[in-house]
C-alpha cells in the first residue's frame, strides 16, 4: 500500500466550510511525496494535517451527549 493512498488528514472544510478563509497566519501546503494538504501555523510555527477551520470532534460530541440528557431528563 503506497502513502498516497490514504488520507493523513482527519478532517478537511467540506460543504459549508470549504469557502472559509483559513485563521489569520494560517497556510495550506501540499506535502510533495504524498501530494496531500497539510497547515502550517505561522503563529506556533507548528503543522497540522488538521484543517483549523473544522472544530474538534470532542466537544461537539460531549455537548451533543449533554443536550440529549437534559432533553431526555426535561420530558
Amino acid at each position: 500500500m503506497s502513502a498516497a493512498t490514504h488520507s493523513p488528514v482527519v478532517q478537511m472544510a467540506s460543504g459549508n466550510g470549504a469557502g472559509d478563509p483559513l485563521p489569520l497566519g494560517w497556510e495550506i501546503k501540499i506535502d510533495p511525496q504524498t501530494g496531500w494538504p497539510f497547515f502550517v501555523d505561522h503563529n506556533s510555527r507548528t503543522t497540522t494535517w488538521n484543517d483549523p477551520r473544522v472544530p474538534p470532534e470532542g466537544p461537539k460530541e460531549n455537548w451533543e451527549q449533554k443536550t440529549k440528557a437534559l432533553l431526555i431528563r426535561n420530558l
